[in-house]
Order: structure tokens, then sequence, then C-alpha cells
């Protein structure tokens, strides 16, 4: 069994799922952009990728990966990346940074839980799903975390977080995210690999990215040039 045939199989898709997927198609191209998680009213951005200001960008991932994995039910856009690094200062990322930032986050919580007055503390949930580890915590520690979690930066300890979080985050960003020439120069080496990593690099689109940059659109996981674009 491939992956897309078992992401098919595990997602259960069908033909509701293609008629939603067209339907976010069209509006994309109706708009004319494709915009970051901090713009777009429908996003998923996750909060760790929030706090890391990381909502400012649109991400792509670099190679066909995305394609082999979803199977019919890839849609999107295929971009030149190098032109997007020129064009438009897109940073390459050497992988996705999203482990990275939970251990960080971990790291910031822990911090900031020792400097905080146990007093000050709200008792606070979100109902939200939280990670099993969140339910193992003293009880003054999850107030805090779904805190946190919520953004609800007018609780005790919120904004702390966030100023400790985005401090050790710069450092994993400097270490793992290329720009301009040394972009385009990682691009290189990472597409001379005889064997690519499992995680793909991604490419960070800042602000808003014009779909006429884009070359061909994906639909029904097939490369459809956008000068014969149809969506229906």
């Amino acid at each position: 069994m491939t992956e897309a045939e078992f992401h098919n199989l595990f997602y259960n898709t069908n033909e509701e799922d293609h008629r939603r997927l067209f339907s976010r198609l069209r509006e994309i191209l109706d708009s004319g952009y494709l915009l970051p998680g901090k713009t777009f009213k429908g996003s998923r951005t996750l909060i760790w990728d929030k706090y890391a200001g990381d909502d400012k960008y649109v991400f792509l991932s670099l190679g066909k990966r995305y394609i082999e994995q979803y199977g019919e039910y890839a849609y999107g856009f295929v971009f030149d990346a190098r032109q997007l690094i020129i064009e438009l200062n897109a940073v390459l990322g050497i992988e996705d940074l999203a482990w990275d930032y939970h251990k960080l986050a971990m790291e910031a919580f822990e911090q900031v839980f020792l400097t905080i007055s146990r007093g000050s503390i709200v008792p606070f949930k979100t109902s939200g799903w939280m990670h099993a580890g969140v339910k193992e915590m003293p009880l003054e520690k999850q107030y805090l975390y779904h805190a946190i979690y919520a953004g609800r930066t007018e609780l005790p300890g919120v904004k702390e977080f966030q100023q400790v979080f985005r401090q050790l985050t710069k450092h994993v960003q400097a270490t793992k995210r290329f720009s301009g020439t040394q972009a385009l120069n990682v691009m290189e080496q990472w597409e001379n690999l005889a064997k690519k990593p499992t995680r793909d690099p991604e490419i960070l689109v800042p602000d808003k990215l014009p779909i006429p940059y884009a070359l061909s659109l994906i639909q029904r996981g097939k490369e459809i040039p956008l000068s014969q674009k149809r969506v229906e």
C-alpha cells in the first residue's frame, strides 16, 4: 500500500472532500494570493508557531513529497523556489521547526513557572485539546499552561512566557533558516544529495504570495499549467 493509499484509507477521503478542496482552490484563485496565518481567517497556525512569529509567513514545501503523500487528494500550487527567494525575499528553512518549538516551549514554560508567584496564578482551563503530559502536571501548572496556550495575555505569566519563548526561538531560527545567496547555496546542496532527509526543507514567503508567481496548480494530485487551469 502506498502512502497515498494509506492516507485515503485512514482519513476516509471521498468526493465530498474533493468538493471542499475545489471550493478552497477557487477561493484562492479568486483572491489572487496565498495568505499567512495571521491574515487568513481559516488558518490552523499552531500557537507555538504564532508565538515564534511564523504566522507572518506563507509556508511551502520544497520538493514533491506532498503530491506523493496525498495522491489524488493533493491540491495546491507549484512555484519556483529560487524566484521566490530572489524576488520576494523568501526564507529557506532546512526543516520543519515544530519539534524544536515544542521543546523550547516546555523550556520557557518551566522557566516562567519557577519565577512566577504561585498566588498570582489564576484558575483557568480551555476546552481545547491538550497533550497527555499537561493532565499529569500539578493543578497550578495546568492553569498556567492553559492560559499560555489560549494566548490570554491578561493573565499572569503569559506575557513572560512569550518573551522567553521568542528569545529561545530566535536562536534556532538563526541556525536553521537562510535567506538570499546563502539560501540558494543551501538549496543547491540539498538538491544534490543522493539520499534526502526524512523531512523536506521549507520555503517561507513573508506577507502574502501572489498567485501569478505560480508555475502550475495541483488538482487531484496532477500538475496543470496555470495557462490551462480548470477548476470545476
